[in-house]
């Protein structure tokens, strides 16, 4: 369940990225940052689940 939300989640930014990149000139800029974000995001609650048990 987890793998497909971050593969789902991952697909959505890549349209994110496409749709922006012609507008933004910090297109790529823009993917690593929102990319980094969204992995923290997935990541930190599935670490600090395996963390407390």
């Amino acid at each position: 369940m987890r793998i497909n939300f971050l593969v789902l989640s991952l697909i959505i930014l890549q349209i994110v990225v496409l749709v922006l990149m012609p507008v933004i000139p910090y297109g790529g800029l823009l993917c690593w940052v929102v990319g980094a974000l969204l992995l923290f995001a997935v990541a930190w609650p599935a670490f600090q689940g395996k963390r407390s048990r």
